[in-house]
């Protein structure tokens, strides 16, 4: 049996997923499409890396989002996103948002 190669370039939708648990990407319960999805609830054992976050995110060492955050993230070391947080983040080291932060940390703003 020969398996297909799928381009997972070419992915143009958010898919909406209610709970995530991720290792390490890309081994989570979204598993390579973790890129595409958001999430409601995210469990990140050592870290994770979705779309967005709608609710609750904690990882172990970091959590990365690569779209709009609206709820919590807790992580042991780095809460990145690369887009607008409204919510809170809280974190061991450092919280970073490059677009827009209406913040109830101690986020740094990259613009």
């Amino acid at each position: 049996m020969k398996l297909k190669n799928v381009d997972l370039v070419n992915i143009n939708d958010t898919i909406f997923n209610s709970f995530s648990v991720s290792f390490l990407p890309p081994i989570s319960t979204n598993k390579l499409l973790s890129f595409h999805t958001r999430n409601t609830f995210s469990l990140n054992i050592i870290g994770g890396h979705s779309k967005g976050l709608n609710g609750v995110e904690i990882g172990g060492v970091y959590n990365y989002d690569d779209g709009d955050v609206y709820g919590v993230q807790v992580a042991g070391v780095v809460n990145a996103v690369s887009e607008d947080v409204i919510g809170t983040q809280i974190s061991g080291v450092m919280n970073a948002v490059k677009r827009k932060c209406q913040r109830y940390s101690n986020s740094r703003c990259y613009q």
